[in-house]
């Protein structure tokens, strides 16, 4: 099936909810993507790109304190791969505002997604084969990363008042 702006949000939900075992391969993490994911106790891997500065450490920790939920990085990883129990979801988007409009804002409504739901075997069987080779190349994520993925783009993920304090005098 094919997804766009419309439907693809609501697929990947689809998908999360009827899926017991989850692999994802999603390059990139904003905020409000650590409500995207259940903390349900699921089995879910995890492999992000936490160190080029697309991703929100914030969230990262936040996921990674979650009962069922392990996370690697691969810093070579652009990958938006969700793969379910059943089917898979391949396509464009970050799990991100920008990606699948997680804060709803009308502003991001010009992001033109797209992504196809495939439920094949055979290529269910090649994601497998292909994310576990991802799974297998990535790196457990430590407090060191986050921490580097924090000063990496500090000022985006922090609340004004903590930017301010990296910027001399407290001005912009």
């Amino acid at each position: 099936m094919f997804l766009h702006a419309e439907n693809y949000k609501a697929a990947i939900e689809e998908l999360i909810k009827g899926s017991k075992k989850l692999d994802v391969a999603v390059a990139f993490w904003g905020k409000g993507a650590e409500g995207f994911i259940p903390d349900s106790g699921k089995s879910i891997r995890i492999v992000c790109n936490l160190r080029s500065g697309g991703t929100n450490p914030f969230v990262i920790k936040s996921l990674m304190k979650c009962e069922g939920i392990e996370i690697r990085n691969l810093d070579v990883l652009h990958a938006k791969l969700v793969l379910g129990s059943k089917a898979a979801i391949l396509g464009s988007a970050n799990f991100s505002a920008n990606g699948l409009n997680f804060e709803g804002d009308d502003e991001l409504k010009g992001w033109q997604e797209a992504g196809l739901r495939v439920d094949a075997p055979e290529q269910l069987k090649s994601m497998r084969d292909w994310f576990g080779t991802q799974w297998a190349e990535a790196v457990v994520i430590t407090t060191g990363m986050l921490k580097e993925a924090k000063e990496v783009e500090l000022p985006s993920f922090l609340p004004l008042a903590e930017r301010l304090k990296t910027v001399p005098n407290g001005t912009d």
